[in-house]
């Protein structure tokens, strides 16, 4: 399991220059509702076709509504050379 990041850890981390890319797991119209500002929308179903998106120096912050996609992403990203993953602590809901 990813190392997690408290909503406080994150939103310390977004103003400083060791951001990570903040990826939201969601499906759109789940996006279009509500996000965490800055986050790119990348649906779980379409990650395997979007890695070369999710390449960053700082990491990667993957997110989703109650964790549940987020488990299942953390397999797939560890299993194609992205091994710098956070998970935000509490999901969206936090």
């Amino acid at each position: 399991m990813s190392p997690g990041l408290s909503p406080k850890d994150l939103q310390a981390r977004l103003a400083t220059p060791r951001a990570p890319l903040v990826v939201d797991l969601r499906k759109p119209p789940e996006f279009a509702v509500a996000h965490i500002p800055g986050a790119v929308n990348i649906p779980l179903d379409e990650l395997t076709q979007r890695l070369d998106a999710l390449k960053h120096e700082n990491g990667v912050l993957i997110y989703c509504i109650n964790g549940a996609r987020t488990r299942q992403a953390e397999p797939l990203l560890y299993g194609n050379d992205i091994d710098k993953i956070y998970r935000l602590e509490g999901a969206f809901q936090a």
